[in-house]
């Protein structure tokens, strides 16, 4: 059958015949986080879900398709969306967004034929890159296939697929899911980081929380930069990237809720390396750099609790870029690890604490330990 044939990708950029229809097994389905960019060149009423034979691999959080291993009989059925642009133009600037998406050195463009009530399709699909298929068995490097068999689940597989097959889903990707279930539970939850509320005192406790901290805020921008990458672009720079996350609607609905309660209320903070002031503004895309610039801070100098401030600035842009986070990611992946979706209340916990700390500071005048 011509479907278990390899076809050779067409290269970087453009795939050859922009007329195709684009099978998306990944973060370009309807329901995944990059879906939102080429959202409004799609024709919704011919968009399918459907299922294609092949191997699907994860590596560092990015699905791979390949079918190398097709001759050998031994694929595997991959769920996707076979989605269809409402227009030959929408065709061409859906493509040209997904070329600049994904990195060239992950994919190449090739085509699939698709077999759905009897009627042959010919789509356009992202093949693994041949440069990081291994020579031997033709597996992806450093990846794990994600596969589905009787008794056994492996990788970003929900239960709830039964048998239709593998299926890369944004919300089984632990980061983004058990990631932030952690840093709630142990840190933006965790009363012990209220304790610390006047001047530093250097005790074993001020410095283990000061130092537990920097690392809650550290694995929270992996988090970020994880999503910032699927969502705005493997390809763009983390500069770039962070500058379309302060352009996100749901970034803007995170704020806009928050309002006046944020945490963070310094205006301004140095660069470790060179001294220069990065001022506190209402733009938020300045606002942004200025958390990031505190996450820089941490990285490469680190807090040792000498400034007066380091405690304070720390916990507050932790608990702000946390409730934002949590409020966009259950926003965009709608359901937990295991598959539950996100009620309201859970959508809005993250902001609503941090109301319940605003409040608290008016009632004592105080900004973590500060007089106000």
């Amino acid at each position: 059958m011509a479907e278990d044939i390899l076809l050779k990708g067409f290269g970087v950029g453009m795939p050859q015949n922009t007329d195709l229809p684009f099978f998306a097994y990944g973060f370009f389905k309807s329901n995944e986080l990059a879906y939102h960019s080429i959202e409004k060149y799609v024709d919704k009423e011919k968009t399918e879900s459907i299922t294609v034979k092949g191997f699907l691999y994860e590596k560092d959080g990015i699905p791979v398709f390949s079918r190398k291993h097709i001759a050998d009989k031994s694929y595997y059925p991959v769920q996707g969306d076979l989605i269809f642009f409402a227009g030959r133009e929408d065709a061409k600037k859906a493509y040209n967004v997904i070329k600049e998406i994904e990195p060239g050195n992950l994919y190449h463009w090739g085509t699939i034929n698709i077999y759905n009530n009897q009627e042959a399709i010919v789509a356009n699909i992202l093949y693994a890159s041949y440069g990081v298929l291994n020579n031997e068995d033709n597996s992806l490097k450093g990846s794990i296939m994600l596969k589905r068999s009787v008794d056994k689940v492996e990788g970003h597989i929900d239960p709830a697929d039964n048998d239709k097959g593998t299926a890369w889903h944004g919300y089984c990707d632990a980061l983004f899911t058990k990631g932030m279930e952690y840093l709630r539970e142990r840190y933006f939850d965790d009363p012990a980081f209220d304790e610390l509320r006047g001047p530093f005192i250097h005790s074993n406790q001020a410095y283990y929380t000061l130092f537990s901290l920097q690392m809650a805020y550290i694995f929270l921008w992996t988090i970020i930069e994880r999503h910032n990458s699927i969502k705005y672009g493997l390809n763009l720079k983390s500069s770039s990237q962070r500058s379309q996350m302060a352009q996100d609607t749901l970034f803007k609905e995170a704020v806009d809720e928050i309002g006046d309660d944020f945490s963070f209320n310094y205006t301004g903070i140095f660069a470790s390396d060179s001294g220069r002031s990065r001022t506190f503004t209402e733009d938020w895309e300045k606002k942004l750099e200025t958390y990031y610039q505190i996450r820089c801070n941490v990285v490469h100098r680190g807090k040792g609790g000498h400034d007066a401030t380091d405690y304070p600035k720390l916990k507050g842009a932790f608990f702000d870029m946390f409730a934002i986070m949590q409020y966009m990611l259950k926003k965009e992946l709608k359901k937990n690890f295991d598959g539950k979706e996100y009620t309201e209340g859970d959508i809005l916990y993250g902001i609503e604490r941090l109301k319940a700390i605003s409040r608290f500071r008016r009632e004592r005048k105080t900004f973590f330990g500060e007089e106000e």
